[in-house]
């Protein structure tokens, strides 16, 4: 037997939930309803789309807090990874960037699925994050250029216990960049 790994041509966009970047905010939000869209940006929490879990006593409430759970996770989920948190953004193209927290025990898993999908990244940091107490943890971040468009991951970003998908079209990169040496030249004038 031979094994043959397909990978994702240039041509394929990037997408969330079938949603593919550059999308109208109408399109995302009639796919993704459980996000709260405002002006330029939607987000989603999965503990507010849960709710609470007051009444557990009661096995009807129980059971409806249950399938909520499974619905907000299913919903939102990227390559079967729980979404904990999601900020998409949109400009005048449609969706620019989405920003995706997910548990790091999860972030492994999501990495090899992205691999066989788009095969080996582009990029690859494997620099430890160090917390302030100094203790230091694996970490990598991941880049593919897939197409016009950028996916990252992280294994963690911002909390140890929390990784991060990005992704973002390369106008959106360009931008970002174009803010960050903006921001640079400002505070160069401050010496």
């Amino acid at each position: 037997r031979c094994a043959v790994t397909v990978y994702a041509t240039a041509l394929e966009p990037l997408t969330y939930k079938s949603v593919p970047l550059r999308a109208s905010a109408l399109e995302f939000f009639g796919k993704l309803p459980l996000y709260k869209c405002s002006g330029s940006m939607c987000t989603f929490s999965y503990q507010d789309c849960q709710g609470s879990s007051k009444g557990m006593l009661d096995k009807t409430i129980f059971d409806a807090y249950i399938q909520r759970g499974y619905e907000c996770k299913t919903s939102t989920s990227f390559g079967g990874a729980l979404v904990t948190q999601g900020y998409v953004t949109f400009g005048e193209k449609g969706m620019s960037q989405a920003d995706l927290t997910i548990p790091t025990p999860q972030m492994t898993h999501l990495s090899d699925a992205v691999e066989l999908k788009y095969g080996a990244p582009f990029k690859v940091d494997n620099a430890p994050v160090h917390t302030r107490a100094g203790v230091s943890h694996e970490n990598w971040r991941k880049t593919w250029n897939i197409g016009p468009d950028v996916l990252i991951l992280e294994l963690r970003s911002g909390r140890i216990d929390d990784g991060r998908v990005l992704l973002m079209t390369n106008e959106r990169v360009i931008e970002i960049e174009a803010n960050r040496m903006k921001r640079a030249g400002a505070g160069s004038k401050d010496f």
